[in-house]
C-alpha cells in the first residue's frame, strides 16, 4: 500500500479498530517487544492510517508498531494517510509483510472476500488470501452452516431437482458398475475443462456438497439401521 502522504501524527489520535484489524488474536506482545528493541537502532516504517470524521485516525497497518512506540513513550509517529481504507486494505498490507497471518486470519479474509466479491471463484479467493483451495472451501462451508443455523429449509430450484432425479436414475442403472465413480469423475473433468471459469464450477459443486450434508441431517432419522454411520447407504433395490 504505497499511496498516501507520510505525516507526523500524534499517538493519542490513533485508534486500533478490531473490526478493521485482520489479526484475530490482536497484538502479540512478543512481537511488540522485538519492535521496541528495534527502535533503539532507528525508526520503524510508517504506520498506515485512514482518517475519521472526528479527527482521529484508524490504524490500517502497524498496530504492533504503534504499541512499540507507546511503550517507548513516543508522542508522534510517522504515518501514511490513505483515504477510505478498511479491512481488506489492512489484510493485504499484513499479508504482504511483517508478522505472518495465521490460517484462521486468512480463512476469515476468505469469507469476507466471498461476501463482498461474490463473483470471485473459490480458486481466485484462495490465491488472494494465500490458502489452499480445499481450506477455503471448508471455511465457506462452515460459514454457510453457521448462517443456516440448522433451522432453514434447503432451497430446491428446479435445475437441481432435475439433476438429482437424473443422478438417481443413473445410479439405479449403473450403480453396481465398479467404473461408475470414475465415469462421473471424467464427466466432471470434461465439464471443468470446457468452461471459461473452472472456479465457478467448483463453487456450484461446493454449494451442492453443502446441500447434500444438510439434506442428510434432515433425513438421517430414516436410516435407523445405520447407527452412527455418517452417510446413508442408499440402496433399496434389494
Amino acid at each position: 500500500m504505497s499511496d498516501g502522504n507520510v505525516v507526523e501524527v500524534r499517538v493519542d489520535h490513533l485508534v486500533v479498530d478490531p473490526t478493521v484489524q485482520p489479526r484475530m488474536r490482536g497484538v502479540t506482545q512478543q512481537h511488540v517487544a522485538l519492535l521496541h528493541e528495534g527502535l533503539a537502532a532507528g525508526t520503524l516504517p510508517p504506520i498506515t492510517v485512514t482518517p475519521r470524521r472526528d479527527g482521529q485516525f484508524v490504524v490500517i497497518d502497524g498496530a504492533h508498531r504503534l504499541e512499540a512506540y507507546r511503550k517507548a513513550g513516543v508522542k508522534t509517529v510517522p504515518a501514511r494517510v490513505v483515504e477510505a481504507a478498511g479491512y481488506w486494505e489492512a489484510f493485504c498490507a499484513n499479508r504482504d509483510h511483517g508478522l505472518p497471518l495465521t490460517i484462521e486470519d486468512r480463512k476469515r479474509a476468505a469469507v469476507w472476500l466471498k461476501q463482498h466479491r461474490p463473483e470471485l471463484s473459490v480458486r481466485a479467493i484462495a490465491k488472494e488470501v494465500g490458502l489452499a483451495v480445499s481450506t477455503v472451501q471448508g471455511a465457506l462451508c462452515q460459514r454457510r452452516r453457521i448462517q443456516r443455523g440448522g433451522g432453514l429449509a434447503v432451497q430446491r430450484p428446479d435445475p437441481w431437482r432435475r439433476f438429482l432425479r437424473a443422478l438417481a436414475q443413473l445410479y439405479e442403472r449403473r450403480g453396481d458398475d465398479p467404473r461408475f465413480v470414475d465415469s462421473l469423475a471424467q464427466d466432471l473433468v470434461d465439464l471443468v475443462e470446457g468452461t471459461s471459469d473452472p472456479g465457478l464450477v467448483w463453487d456450484a459443486l461446493l454449494d451442492f456438497v453443502a446441500a447434500v450434508e444438510r439434506a442428510w441431517e434432515l433425513t438421517e432419522h430414516l436410516y435407523p439401521e445405520e447407527g452412527t454411520n455418517n452417510t446413508p447407504r442408499a440402496s433399496s433395490r434389494g
